[in-house]
């Protein structure tokens, strides 16, 4: 049903004047048939070029061409163009000659078009440069890596009644931006009322974290289209930031961080998916603080180095991906093998970072101490898959395969320093890469071996482990479009979290241990979370209350003890409810986003760490938890929306992934 409406759409998006809107409704129907059919073809060169039947010289197309720095509409023309050409039988003669400067092209603008878009003239341009099937596997990978950034798009991938499905004339996106603003005041507000810890040298209050709310609500603002805006606050935290004219630790974290922020936010004005890592001489310049402190005592370039790197390590908007170690100067053990380990970020090269970890993997490289081959099998995997996708898609299903063997409940592993962590952050990212590359069969089994491993756990142990993993395996079941597998997962895990208990039971449970029950609540939000996807409310919402009762009570005394470790869980709680309520509609979530930060007791977020004298880092995981759910597509698009981009990524891979097999095949590759 929903195949037969895009011919429809695209004809009447044309009819609107809409080119835009139009190409997304052509290319959705090009994508099912097994061929292309012709009229859908001949229907996209006509929107794009409405005075024209057919392409009928190579004039058009170099003229296409040649543009150094294209904008969308003159991809779209170049690349219904070549579609239309190539669809001609038999093709015009000059096509031939032009092929290679057509893929220079479209792999240097790709990303200004539908996925869909990219894939299909990728499989005509394989066929008529004679089943090119290496060049084909560049455009997955392309493909897959834009995907991996940052999913389907909105703006170029989603049609626009559904990026406004639920609220009229977009309502929905326009409430959203007004709420940002809203809510950047008023983050601002409650952090400059924080309480200092009587622990956090260098801090007298919290007004060094306030220019870093506004980098990070700039961004909001950058991603929301509010480029004005969005630019007015970048220049407001430039302001703050250089007013320390002297060279200090502070004026050179400040310096440093603040380019890296503003190459965030210009990436997303831009309208671009952020890239895995910050430029190269942006980190080599960071890195060098490190080389000019070294061996200084109490270094201004040391500590900048080591705030910078903190910084790096907590917030998802500037290390996607990467997350460096801020110790990692610090913490020379003399241990050969876990030294290695932590070098493995800085291998670029494919094939030495391979060698590396193979090596590692098979003991290869001594220790300090002797460890049990499955220990040192499980801390090479847990410290290798972060980067692993750098070396491609072979070496990452080979280490994926060997996951299930390091996550088993053994005598072997009960010395590994923060076992929880380390196995749950390893299901996180094979939950990740497995949904990735579409290997279904190896997250079923993952799945299965976190439950059985969860269930191993004693009590107090589960909440930790599934608190690391939850929200990996619901976005990896989603991507799989395995919707039905999730409210099972939901309901395996709440049955070995509540061990026949209610909630209330388990809060009484914890009386006397409240940060374990805050543990405990931070586990039930994630499967609030997960039920939110299918506004499955009555399952939802008593879980949201709770979180929200107990962050909203009143605090204790900033300097009673203890005060530091109440901090710390606190914030994880509010990160999780801000993150659960993100997963629901975003009225009513802005609603309970504004009601925390209007009512949150300050005294409950201490300005504590050792970043307190740069900035607040408990703070700045909030807010970012805040921007981080506004921007979100979940949060803007609606459950409609958000369903059916589910549903398109997972048909997108499925159809991706299929086509590449078959070519491979027909090739006997």
């Amino acid at each position: 049903e929903r195949q037969s409406l895009w011919p429809a759409l695209a004809r009447a998006n044309t009819g609107a004047g809409d080119p835009a809107e139009a190409s997304i409704c052509w290319v959705n129907a090009m994508w099912e048939p097994e061929a292309l059919p012709a009229e859908f073809v001949q229907g996209w060169y006509q929107t794009e070029h409405p005075n024209q039947s057919k392409p009928n010289s190579e004039s058009e197309l170099d003229t296409l061409l040649q543009s150094q720095n294209p904008d969308r509409v003159e991809v779209r023309q170049l690349a219904s163009t070549v579609l239309a050409s190539l669809s001609i039988d038999p093709a015009p003669a000059w096509l031939q000659s032009r092929l290679p400067a057509i893929q220079q092209y479209l792999e240097a603008n790709d990303g200004k078009l539908p996925v869909r878009a990219v894939w299909l003239i990728a499989l005509e341009l394989a066929t008529a440069t004679g089943a090119d099937v290496l060049g084909l596997a560049r455009v997955r990978d392309r493909i897959l890596q834009r995907l991996l950034d940052g999913g389907l798009n909105a703006e170029t991938d989603l049609p626009f009644f559904l990026r406004t499905a639920g609220l009229k004339d977009s309502e929905r996106v326009r409430f959203v931006r007004d709420q940002a603003m809203s809510l950047h005041q008023l983050c601002r507000k409650w952090a400059e009322a924080a309480t200092v810890a009587p622990t956090a040298t260098g801090a007298t209050d919290n007004t060094q974290t306030l220019p870093y709310i506004d980098l990070l609500f700039a961004f909001a603002l950058a991603k929301l289209g509010e480029s004005l805006a969005a630019r007015s606050v970048l220049d407001n935290a430039r302001k703050a930031m250089e007013m320390r004219p002297q060279v200090d630790a502070k004026s050179l974290t400040n310096q440093h961080l603040f380019q890296a922020f503003r190459y965030r936010i210009e990436e997303a004005l831009a309208g671009k998916s952020a890239t895995l890592s910050l430029p190269r001489e942006m980190i080599a310049a960071i890195d060098n603080l490190n080389v000019v402190g070294k061996g200084i005592a109490n270094s201004p370039h040391a500590k900048a180095h080591y705030a910078i790197t903190r910084m790096r390590q907590q917030s998802i908007i500037l290390e996607p991906q990467e997350k460096p170690d801020p110790y990692a100067n610090f913490m020379d053990t003399g241990d050969e093998f876990i030294k290695g380990l932590k070098k493995f970020g800085d291998v670029r090269d494919p094939f030495e970072f391979a060698r590396q970890v193979r090596l590692h993997y098979r003991g290869g490289v001594g220790g300090k101490v002797p460890r049990p081959l499955l220990m040192v099998r499980l801390l090479t995997l847990h410290a290798a898959l972060p980067w692993v996708i750098r070396a491609g898609e072979s070496f990452t299903l080979e280490l994926l395969s060997l996951v299930p063997d390091v996550l088993k409940s053994d005598p072997a592993l009960e010395s590994v320093p923060e076992l929880n962590r380390v196995q749950g952050q390893l299901l996180e990212w094979s939950l990740f890469l497995a949904a990735h590359f579409d290997r279904r069969d190896l997250v079923g089994r993952l799945l299965d071996q976190f439950v059985e491993l969860v269930g191993n756990k004693q009590i107090d142990q589960r909440f930790e482990l599934v608190n690391f993993v939850a929200g990996q395996c619901l976005r990896s079941l989603r991507k799989l479009g395995l919707r039905d597998e999730i409210d099972k997962l939901l309901r395996r895990i709440l049955a070995l979290v509540l061990e026949d208990k209610t909630m209330l039971q388990l809060k009484s449970r914890y009386a006397a241990r409240q940060d374990q029950w805050w543990r405990a609540l931070q586990t039930l939000l994630s499967m609030a979370s997960g039920w939110l996807t299918f506004s499955n409310y009555d399952q939802a919402n008593p879980i949201l209350d709770e979180a929200r009762s107990e962050l909203l009570a009143p605090g204790r005394p900033a300097n009673a003890v203890g005060d530091y470790r109440q901090s710390t869980e606190y914030t994880k709680l509010a990160q999780s409810y801000i993150a659960a309520v993100a997963q629901g509609p975003s009225e009513s979530g802005m609603i309970r986003i504004a009601e925390l930060f209007q009512q949150m007791d300050p005294s409950r977020v201490t300005v504590s760490h050792t970043t307190a004298p740069f900035y607040s880092r408990s703070h700045l995981n909030i807010v970012e938890e805040v921007v981080l759910a506004i921007v979100s597509d979940d949060f803007a698009l609606g459950p409609n929306g958000r369903r059916w981009l589910d549903e398109d990524e997972f048909l997108v891979r499925r159809r991706i992934h299929r086509d590449m097999q078959s070519n491979l095949t027909k090739s006997r590759l």
